[in-house]
């Protein structure tokens, strides 16, 4: 399983989101990938952040890769610093289009609060969730990793549309019922951020 780290910076205006998306890929994306980063997607979200979200093989690749990644960010000059970080081991996965590139799509994070045990939220999801997404139109990827602080788990998702992400959203809130098994892993709402997936470089 991966190493997730997901990074909300806060942009200074003096760029635009799509052209830091592009000075990383030229700038940053080559060294991290060196570092072993298996993917490296870029994130305009609603809430006016920049960020990224990257895969690595190990906590010990993502750890040689957060200082090429906080220095690069520095230099830029389009954002003022890093905002929030979420990290942890991924915890399940289910690709719809595994060759579907991630270029101009839509991505939802939901943060849910939980102490559930990471198997219980595997289960869970491989009973309850995998049918949902499997059918969903639009539905690319979906990914759940548990932060290292064992408080949350955030689930990653990407769509083709944004039409798509709230069709999804909606049949989620339908799972998470009284009595299902999702609902007692996740028994509250979850933070939900939502962005534009700008470009994405895999190794």
């Amino acid at each position: 399983m991966s190493y997730i780290v997901v990074r909300f910076y806060a942009p200074t205006g003096d760029l635009q989101a799509e052209e830091l998306s592009q000075r990383a890929g030229k700038e940053i994306v080559p060294h991290l990938l060196k570092t072993g980063c298996q993917r490296y997607t870029t994130i305009k979200f609603l809430n006016g952040h920049v960020g990224s979200v990257s895969f690595y093989p190990d906590k010990a690749a993502a750890d040689r890769a957060a200082e090429i990644a906080i220095e690069w960010a520095k230099g830029t000059g389009g954002v003022q610093g890093l905002a929030r970080t979420l990290r942890g081991e991924q915890v399940f996965s289910h690709h719809n289009q595994e060759s579907h590139s991630l270029a101009n799509t839509f991505g939802v994070i939901r943060i849910y609060g939980s102490a559930a045990p990471a198997e219980d939220v595997k289960a869970a999801l491989e009973l309850e969730a995998t049918p949902i997404i499997r059918n969903a139109d639009g539905s690319l990827r979906y990914t759940c990793f548990r932060s290292d602080d064992g408080d949350n788990f955030v689930v990653l998702t990407a769509h083709t549309t944004r039409e798509s992400a709230t069709q999804l959203t909606a049949q989620a809130r339908e799972a998470v019922k009284n009595g299902s098994r999702l609902q007692k892993v996740f028994p509250h709402p979850p933070e939900v951020i939502e962005g534009d997936i700008i470009q994405s470089y895999a190794s």
